[in-house]
């Protein structure tokens, strides 16, 4: 299997584009996430639970953040809606393989993107641009 930089046929750099949270209950999503996100530039911060990300979200400067839909404790669109309550403009990723409702979830701001999994790299990097952008109002 070829490593996430490869795909993305980018090096690590030594500047962070900024720091990406990753929320998801998988350890093995999380590691992936985190050497790709790596090789995209970018600095991850990973939490396995909501409430750790909220954390984070809290302690650190976060540009965007993906949530996995599923999880225990805290679904993923309630880590949502407690990331928008902290900042309306930090941008929500919600990714999921069994979510059907995130047309309704993105019109009503709870999240701001939606990434059905399995994704592609390029779709990762394209959806994290985006909501970078508008977050930035260049959309």
């Amino acid at each position: 299997m070829s490593s996430p930089c490869e795909v993305v046929h980018t090096n690590p750099r030594s500047l962070s584009k900024g720091k990406i949270l990753v929320i998801d209950d998988h350890e093995s999503t999380l590691d992936f996430m985190g050497e790709a996100l790596t090789c995209m530039g970018y600095t991850p911060l990973l939490a396995v639970e909501g409430i750790k990300g909220l954390a984070l979200c809290q302690e650190e400067d976060v540009q965007v953040v993906l949530v996995d839909y599923v999880m225990p404790h805290m679904t993923g669109l309630e880590v949502a809606d407690k990331i928008k309550a902290l900042s309306k403009e930090l941008p929500v990723i919600l990714t999921s393989a069994s979510y059907i409702d995130a047309a309704s979830d993105i019109e009503a701001k709870r999240v701001d993107y939606f990434l059905n999994k399995p994704f592609r790299l390029a779709e990762l990097e394209s959806a994290i641009q985006t909501a970078l952008d508008q977050k930035e109002g260049r959309v």
